[in-house]
């Protein structure tokens, strides 16, 4: 019996594919980066999400305050309209100089607000007319004199283009006068301008009959002939 032995040589050992001691920490490299990345688009929509909300909330507020806040604002204004048509003023709210305009025909300006005001150190008389009704004038310089005596405080007459007659008048009640070097200043009195239309109806042979309780009590009728004690009394005047 024979026996065919062959000798084989010895079996190598097999190597482990290449890369797959690599496998695992790769993935685990690749799935921290898609986690990373699905942070950072999570804390973008979060960010865009707060803006929005921001947004949505900027315009509600301004919305409300169109529609709350513009009536209140105008019944405020119209508030304040009223009552600066009314003659309120705010303030002073510090010393001040007060001013009295006394323009066109002389009437009654305010001017115990002025003096009376504790806040009010001075006061200013603005004067800007040819005059006007000699009462008036009366009026205003005699409330000067008795508002003074209550309120000492210095007041100041100052004459723009125009001070006459009545304005004069009053100027010369302030303590002081101030006039620009062409303003009209002067001129206080009364003018009586009557017609003398006697001799002219005479011509056409028309009198006129008069009846009065005093001799002088119509000595401005044109119609009457004008005598030396008619002329006398309005010179007088």
């Amino acid at each position: 019996m024979t026996t065919d032995a062959t000798c084989q040589p010895p079996a190598e050992p097999q190597s482990a594919p290449p890369g797959r001691d690599d496998f695992q920490p790769n993935v685990f490299l690749e799935l921290l980066r898609e986690l990373r990345g699905q942070r950072e688009l999570f804390d973008t929509a979060q960010r865009l999400a707060e803006a929005e909300r921001k947004s949505e909330r900027r315009w509600k507020t301004i919305f409300q305050i169109l529609v709350f806040g513009f009536p209140v604002l105008l019944g405020v204004g119209y508030f304040l309209f009223f009552l600066s048509t009314t003659g309120f003023r705010w303030g002073p709210f510090g010393s001040a100089v007060g001013v009295v305009r006394i323009e066109g025909a002389i009437g009654a300006p305010i001017l115990e607000k002025a003096l009376s005001n504790p806040s009010v150190k001075a006061v200013v008389l603005s004067i800007d007319s040819p005059g006007g009704a000699p009462v008036e004038s009366e009026r205003i310089y005699t409330a000067i004199g008795t508002l003074k005596k209550k309120h000492p405080k210095p007041v100041v007459a100052v004459i723009n283009n125009i001070g006459a007659s009545a304005a004069y008048l009053i100027a010369l009640h302030a303590d002081k006068i101030i006039a620009g070097k062409y303003s009209l200043v002067g001129s206080i009195g009364a003018i009586l301008a009557p017609w003398q239309l006697d001799r002219a109806i005479a011509k056409v042979d028309i009198s006129q009959r008069v009846y009065a309780s005093g001799r002088l009590k119509a000595f401005l009728n044109p119609f009457t002939p004008v005598t030396p004690e008619v002329d006398a009394k309005a010179q007088h005047l």
